[in-house]
């Protein structure tokens, strides 16, 4: 990997000067709102011989995983170049669109650009993988239950059983809408109620859906919100007590929100074209309002944040020769 050394944080020093000379208030209703994060560059895969197509972070942040366009999956610890020992190879052999983990990092998922989906054990990964799902673009993890979303074609939505391996159930929303690009199917912590395409079902009774709830836009993302008892469709935030709109967020709108595991963010980067918009904005997930803006001076094709302790993050880089490359970033917290 490529390592950096320190980048100039000119702009956020001058915001705290003018803090300083404004005499900013110190009470806690008004403290968050000065509180400034910055972005920098770590290390990277740049001076890989093979390219980088999809990542994710594992074990709490120390070790990020990344899909290649040759079909194998590197896995580097803290940096260190990944040897041939951390690389395993998928069954299909195509080019990794998407890869993602579970919380605790036991299970693996990654997806190729033939939309097939294949399951594997962390600890196992050279063996055959437990589950093989075809047609599928997006995949999630429930947190308390062992239980898997797909979004497969036609925006269908295939919740898998990890324990046994096998298809639960299989949930469609008979909308006109049959391609939504930034949706991905969602399911709540608990593994009870399941959320695609603008419409909520309960997994407990998924013979009809619950909730179809209103859309302004063909291509709009729809998730559960991170403080629960609300869910985010296309940058409104409905209230699941009352089917209720509660308020709204222009930040939220052509974007896939993420956040990490204590809820208190939201990450926001904006789909443009075929890429991401080189910014990252971080939202307060209570009040929606923007906490602070990262310019990654590149326009990223994917871009992820380590959610466990929210201290990095990794995007994925084009060179001048059209090579992909992960770049990993610190965040940090600077206080007025």
């Amino acid at each position: 990997p490529t390592y950096y050394s320190g980048v100039s944080t000119s702009r956020n020093l001058a915001c705290h000067s003018l803090g300083l000379k404004l005499g900013l208030p110190a009470h806690r209703e008004r403290y968050e709102r000065f509180v400034h994060r910055t972005i920098r560059p770590s290390w990277s895969l740049r001076g890989s011989t093979t390219e980088t197509t999809s990542m994710c972070f594992a074990d709490g942040g120390s070790t990020l995983i990344v899909g290649r366009w040759n079909g194998t999956v590197a896995v580097y610890n803290q940096g260190r170049e990944a040897s041939n020992d951390d690389v395993f190879h998928i069954p299909s052999g195509k080019s990794i669109s998407k890869i993602v983990t579970t919380r605790d990092s036991s299970l693996v998922a990654a997806i190729d650009h033939q939309e097939q989906c294949v399951l594997m054990q962390r600890s196992a990964m050279s063996t055959p993988p437990t589950l093989k799902v075809d047609g599928v673009r997006a995949v999630q993890f429930a947190v308390q239950v062992p239980l898997m979303v797909c979004t497969a074609k036609e925006e269908h939505a295939l919740v898998y059983d990890l324990n046994r391996s096998e298809q639960l159930v299989k949930l469609s929303s008979e909308d006109p809408l049959l391609y939504n690009s930034l949706n991905e199917a969602a399911i709540d912590p608990t593994g009870n109620l399941l959320l695609s395409n603008g419409v909520l079902w309960d997994l407990r009774c998924s013979s009809n859906f619950i909730y179809r709830f209103d859309r302004l836009s063909e291509a709009f993302s729809s998730t559960f919100h991170p403080l629960g008892n609300s869910v985010l469709v296309d940058g409104n935030v409905w209230d699941l007590r009352t089917m209720t709109l509660s308020h709204s967020s222009p930040h939220l709108l052509n974007c896939i929100p993420q956040f990490g595991y204590s809820g208190r963010y939201i990450y926001c980067s904006r789909h443009d074209l075929d890429a991401l918009s080189s910014t990252v904005e971080v939202l307060h997930a209570d009040t929606l309002e923007l906490f602070a803006t990262h310019d990654l001076r590149q326009r990223p094709s994917s871009f992820v944040v380590e959610p466990a302790e929210e201290r990095k993050a990794c995007a994925i880089h084009r060179s001048d020769t059209a090579f992909r490359y992960a770049v990993v970033y610190e965040l940090s917290l600077i206080h007025i």
